[in-house]
């Protein structure tokens, strides 16, 4: 059996036109998000990268990282392996290793959830960019929707009601 299946080519698209042209305001609202996409950089103030973190991107080691210290590759190891569990299963494992390997080479090298977390930056560059989001993960507040009070999809208000001082976010 000889079957032949010729690729569509992909459509070439207008951001710009389709931004001016949107007429429902959801679509419209779409498509300058997604104009914004288009036009992001790591420099943008979006991205909340400080200048360490964009230094590290534009200057990638060149050589492969290479740790010694048994409490460190396990530190990083168990990392891993837990995360999607929690900070407290990290440290219950971390203290059993401890106790049960007290004495062993690397034991007391074994680090905290804290401190796990910094060394893998420091070697990976990796960091957490954090931004506000809707209780019902509708949207997250950045770009567009950064100076929102109310939650467009939801229409939950992004104040957080049981703080007493009114605070928002």
């Amino acid at each position: 059996l000889n079957i032949q299946h010729q690729c569509q080519a992909c459509p070439i698209v207008n951001i710009e036109v389709l931004v001016v042209t949107a007429i429902f305001p959801s679509m419209q609202e779409t498509m300058n998000f997604v104009a914004k996409l288009k036009n992001m950089s790591l420099n943008d103030s979006v991205s909340k990268l400080d200048e360490d973190a964009l230094e590290w991107l534009h200057n990638l080691p060149s050589q492969p990282i290479s740790i010694e210290n048994p409490g460190m590759c396990f530190s990083i190891s168990t990392y891993l392996a837990l995360e999607s569990t929690s900070q407290n299963v990290y440290n219950h494992v971390c203290q059993a290793a401890c106790s049960s390997f007290a004495g062993s080479l690397g034991a007391d090298d074994i680090l905290s959830f804290y401190n796990v977390k910094k060394l893998i930056t420091s070697y990976m560059g990796v960091i957490s960019i954090e931004h506000d989001m809707c209780c019902n993960t509708c949207i997250a507040y950045t770009g567009l929707f950064s100076q929102l009070k109310v939650f467009p999809t939801c229409e939950v208000s992004c104040w957080k009601e049981e703080w007493l001082q009114g605070n928002c976010r």
